[in-house]
């Protein structure tokens, strides 16, 4: 009987954390929903000589402050599970906001390796990072990947093995948020007067507390506790006018800034006139007055080409109002969806006819033909509008267009409790209400996209 290895695999969206989890896991994957919970959990399985490695796919998340319920996931199975192995995946083009994750997960567990992912295009944009320097520094193991062409994977799975077993050695960095012991002491003295959370270092919960984490505040209230949340107001009150800053700002300016320290001197910037060429087009897509009607053009023609193949709207109307009906009329006929529906047609013409023949029951026939057949084309029809739409969906992520695009519009949708992201599946109502609805899984909060899946059937 193999040994288990359990692993669970964190990282933040657009790090290229999914496509890292289908190279290693192939087909033996297990999809199902965190208990309790509409958030998708993927279980992958990895065979390597008499050990099985069981890989969790942990929601994307930025940060863990259980704020949403993506966060809470992901700290808590690190925290409770207790996985052998945490695998948390960072973005070689931009390090520093992926450190910030990877930071809180080492306060929380030493069995950590890092992943730089994205290597290839780092080195073609002239970011050059000296991996053994940030290796030492960090105190964990990094392996280098190019998820996308499979590079580095069995140099993570013989990883995995070796930290499982204690043969690499890891001594995470922690985090020391300096400047702060002055403000945190109230709290650390009470919290050491409880018996609540003691999984946890008291100095780490008040810091959670401080940044107004739901998951430990309840803890605290439950447990009758709730003079330590009275005293979180008043040091936050203190943080306020002491610095000027909210708690939870300034505490995330500390991480950043120990992050700042750790790759002084470990990442080297070159000029590539490709990353100039970048930096051009960059400019335009993110122009505050240039930026919106490029977005609009951006997914006016993704609608246009989605829309036209799979039922030849609005195509046909825009050569029916040019005088060119005929074509029209062609667009039409031979749109994806007609030529499903000509399908199942003939498809049912034919088996009717065959039922007949066989002096089959009229009422049989109907159901055969107008029930099944007919349901089947039906739901299959909107096959192709989806399949395309998620394609699109997927080649704009990928070229870092979709964060921009939610970046241009977070301004505007923040105003209706949405972040710039839920643009995405609100485009898709002016067509269809499926794949509007089924766009809001890019969002990572489940809030967000309830109120996103409610909102794209209004989209007139």
């Amino acid at each position: 009987m193999r040994k288990e290895i359990i692993v669970a695999l964190a990282g933040s969206p657009n790090v290229g954390k999914s496509t890292l989890f289908n190279v290693l896991t192939g087909a033996r994957q297990k999809v199902a929903n965190w208990p309790g919970t509409t958030v998708e959990r993927k279980e992958g399985i990895v065979e390597h000589g008499e050990y099985r490695i069981r890989i969790i796919d942990l929601p994307g998340t930025y940060s863990l402050t259980a704020k949403s319920i993506e966060e809470a996931i992901a700290r808590n199975f690190i925290v409770y599970e207790k996985p052998d192995v945490t695998i948390v995946i960072v973005d070689a083009l931009a390090l520093e906001k992926s450190l910030y994750l990877a930071l809180q997960v080492m306060e929380l567990t030493d069995k950590v390796i890092l992943v730089l992912n994205k290597m290839d295009l780092a080195d073609r944009r002239g970011i050059h990072i000296h991996v053994k320097a940030l290796e030492k520094r960090l105190g964990v193991p990094i392996v280098q990947t190019i998820a996308v062409k499979g590079v580095g994977v069995k140099d993570l799975v013989k990883k995995i093995l070796e930290l499982s077993i204690g043969e690499a050695p890891s001594k995470p960095y922690k985090l020391k948020y300096e400047g702060l012991d002055e403000y945190l002491a109230p709290l650390i003295t009470s919290l050491k007067r409880t018996e609540i959370l003691k999984q946890f270092s008291r100095k780490w919960v008040a810091i959670k507390i401080l940044e107004g984490d739901r998951d430990i505040a309840n803890t605290i209230s439950k447990s009758g506790n709730s003079e330590i949340l009275s005293i979180a107001v008043k040091v936050k009150d203190r943080i306020k006018e002491k610095t000027g800053l909210e708690a939870e700002v300034l505490i995330v300016s500390k991480r950043y800034d120990e992050i700042t320290h750790i790759l002084d001197g470990v990442v080297s910037y070159e000029k590539v006139s490709s990353e100039i060429f970048t930096s051009k087009i960059d400019s335009l897509i993110m122009h505050s007055i240039f930026g919106i009607p490029m977005m609009f053009l951006i997914f006016g023609i993704m609608f246009l080409i989605v829309f036209s193949i799979n039922i030849g709207f609005p195509l046909n109307l825009i050569f029916s109002s040019l005088g060119l009906t005929e074509w029209a009329l062609i667009i039409e006929e031979y749109s994806l969806s007609s030529l499903l529906e000509g399908f199942f047609g003939y498809l049912g013409v034919q088996i009717a006819n065959a039922l007949t023949f066989l002096n089959t029951p009229s009422w049989l026939i109907s159901l055969i033909v107008d029930g099944v057949i007919a349901g089947i084309g039906t739901v299959l029809s909107f096959f192709p509008l989806i399949f395309l739409a998620f394609l699109f969906l997927g080649a704009l992520e990928d070229s870092g267009y979709l964060a921009r695009a939610a970046y241009i519009s977070d301004r505007i949708l923040r105003r209706i409790s949405l972040s710039g992201k839920a643009f995405v599946p609100l485009i898709f109502g002016l067509g269809c209400n499926v794949p509007a609805v089924l766009a809001t899984r890019i969002l990572e909060n489940e809030n967000e996209r309830k109120l996103t899946a409610i909102l794209a059937p209004l989209i007139p």
